[in-house]
């Protein structure tokens, strides 16, 4: 017997989000948990770049580059 694999659409993490939402009742809570959860992803984000910044991987340098690079995606006409 072959097992059945049955595709969820949303991974733990996001019905968890989703969940935590529902259960606000009120634009002042939702304001609050969305500030939570803003805060967490700015952690993680500002966690990556300096660990970015340690291996070299980022820079003064690189980040003025990234300024005057133009990457568009090039259309046939």
């Amino acid at each position: 017997m072959e097992a059945v694999v049955t595709k969820q659409p949303f991974n733990d993490a996001q019905l968890f989000v989703i969940r935590s939402f529902a259960s606000v009742k009120t634009d002042g809570d939702r304001e609050e948990l969305t500030s939570l959860y803003l805060d967490f992803l700015q952690r993680k984000l500002d966690a990556e770049t300096n660990r970015l910044w340690q291996e070299g991987k980022l820079s003064d340098s690189i980040f003025e580059e990234m300024l005057h690079t133009h990457i568009r995606t090039p259309y046939d006409k």
